[in-house]
């Protein structure tokens, strides 16, 4: 078994079998947290037969072994080049995001959203995801959770809905997303009423149901296109501060600023609406940071490249884009009541709802 496609890719080039222990413990829970080892009582508990599983876990910045000579010689590589093992894209972008220490958290807005911070305990509740880090992940723990549709959700709704935009856009030489921007930034944070929620693909944390599904509530004819718009956003926004409220008591330890990466950061509005949902000034990254950047520092740091203290003191710099503003907190606390409340009296419809197409689908 080949649990993780970074796995994979050593296998590949060293012949050398392993997984990282971020994503060990990132695998259907049977990862023993505290002895950072596999679970041979969880594997039992699901049917997993534990010698199938890969005997050797690592660090993401552990050399795993060099490119052996055939696989040097086509893919034109050097022979014997050390390959570091590296982590799951979530850790990993969050590692490139400047989170080094218990308390820093960051937000990554794509297609999907995932949120995640440091903490030296080896829980984090039933809501979230805990799994070591990949740096110094024998002490340090990575919390997160994430919606499976972000910026999905707003290439759907433009696709779908928005072709009068697309045109208006083309014909005038700018991105749609500016256009549709430059609508809805007017309007008030709600929508007048409108909130979406964005479960277009079922939801993962913190409702952890594949079931679920998208809806827009309070809709009437007053609403435009640029009103739904600014639902979407608004509707991802809540799905990021429903995550970051799991954590519950644990909050009070993040740091008092919100890092974003993610195609998301080219939006101004959504920054703002951001800041404004949850509270936090909303900082992002001058340099471009995805995963790959991150996979580039640790395999770095497993070198000897970089030095410990290179990494404490960070490589990218940050800008403030949005402060939250005092009144529209105070109304987004009441629309994410609203939208906190819609699934569980939502749920039953939905699950009925996904039984018809999927007997739709077996016909």
């Amino acid at each position: 078994m080949v649990p993780a496609p970074n796995s994979w890719i050593a296998h590949y080039l060293t012949g050398q079998l392993a997984v990282d222990h971020s994503s060990a413990g990132n695998i259907g829970g049977v990862y023993d947290m505290q002895r950072h080892v596999w679970s041979d009582e969880a594997m039992r508990m699901v049917g997993l037969d534990p010698e199938k599983m890969p005997p050797v876990l690592l660090e993401s910045t552990d050399v795993v072994g060099t490119t052996t000579a055939d696989k040097a010689a086509q893919l034109g590589l050097t022979h014997a080049i050390p390959i570091v093992l590296g982590g799951i894209d979530a850790a990993v972008a969050t590692f490139a995001g400047g989170v080094r220490k218990p308390g820093n958290h960051v937000a990554m807005l794509g297609t999907s959203m995932c949120w995640g911070y440091l903490q030296t305990e080896t829980e984090s509740g039933r809501d979230l995801v805990c799994m070591p880090y990949v740096y110094k992940g024998q002490t340090q723990r990575y919390v997160f959770g994430g919606a499976a549709t972000a910026g999905g959700a707003v290439t759907w709704f433009v696709e779908q809905f928005c072709q009068a935009e697309l045109a208006q856009a083309t014909q005038q030489g700018i991105s749609v997303y500016t256009l549709l921007e430059q609508q809805a930034a007017p309007l008030p944070p709600g929508a007048h009423g409108l909130v979406f929620l964005p479960y277009l693909m079922g939801e993962r944390s913190p409702v952890w149901d594949a079931r679920a599904s998208g809806a827009f509530a309070g809709l009437n004819l007053t609403h435009t296109r640029a009103h739904l718009y600014r639902a979407v956003i608004e509707g991802i926004a809540f799905a990021l501060w429903h995550n970051m409220r799991a954590v519950g008591e644990r909050r009070q330890a993040l740091d008092q600023r919100l890092v974003v990466v993610g195609g998301a950061v080219n939006s101004d509005l959504w920054m703002q609406i951001i800041a404004d949902v949850t509270g936090y000034p909303v900082y992002t990254i001058e340099e471009a940071v995805e995963a790959a950047m991150g996979a580039a520092l640790l395999g770095a740091v497993g070198l000897g490249l970089v030095s410990e203290a290179q990494v404490e003191q960070g490589w990218a710099h940050v800008v403030c884009r949005a402060t939250p503003n005092e009144h529209a907190c105070e109304t987004y606390q009441r629309l994410f009541a609203i939208y906190e409340g819609l699934y569980p009296a939502m749920q039953s419809s939905m699950h009925a709802l996904a039984g018809v197409r999927e007997l739709e689908q077996r016909n």
